[in-house]
């Protein structure tokens, strides 16, 4: 999972975001890790911000992921969270629209910038909350097909570093899409 935002007030030592997670979701028996790092759209690899500790914990049936800020503080700009180890929920679930929560769906990821993180009301900005996804059935399988040199050549295919090249892939879904949607795929990082 990885949340993108932007800070506008400055935090000093001690305070610390916090992200909490929708109903259902949980913390995978290894350990949680979640970095914190500096936006720079032009850079392919991003730097974890310096003295930032991050750790995720299984609360009142959702998952918190609590930023540390070191005593380097963290300055306002763009930052992003990568958070690894968060288990989805058990069932299945739509995000229908419901106005009466506060991102205006079902399901809610919120995140709250405090100047003293051991203290949940020390709010430096605004609390935000954004909608959260659907949870959908398991894709049986997807995988990069496997091409023979003669067919990477007719697809122009170039495996050599920082050079675009074409890539295939096999995808079985469970089920009929319920409605027509465009499908993103990320590479790994790097």
């Amino acid at each position: 999972l990885t949340v993108r935002f932007r800070t506008v007030t400055a935090l000093a030592g001690g305070g610390g975001l916090l992200l909490l997670s929708p109903q259902g979701f949980d913390v995978a028996a290894d350990p949680a890790v979640c970095h914190v790092l500096i936006v720079k759209e032009s850079a392919a690899t991003l730097p974890p911000v310096a003295g930032v500790s991050c750790r995720a914990q299984a609360a009142n049936g959702s998952v918190e992921f609590e930023v540390r800020v070191g005593n380097a503080g963290l300055p306002p700009g763009f930052y992003r969270l990568r958070l690894s180890g968060a288990v989805n929920p058990n069932s299945t679930s739509t995000n229908r629209a419901n106005g009466s929560t506060p991102c205006g769906t079902e399901h809610c990821w919120t995140i709250f910038s405090l100047s003293n993180i051991a203290d949940r009301e020390s709010l430096a900005d605004r609390q935000l909350s954004l909608p959260g996804y659907a949870i959908s059935e398991l894709m049986p399988r997807a995988f990069l097909v496997p091409l023979s040199p003669a067919q990477g050549v007719a697809l122009q295919q170039n495996h050599r570093p920082g050079q675009a090249t074409r890539l295939v892939f096999a995808i079985e879904l469970s089920g009929t899409a319920a409605v027509q949607a465009e499908m993103v795929l990320r590479g790994p990082h790097g």
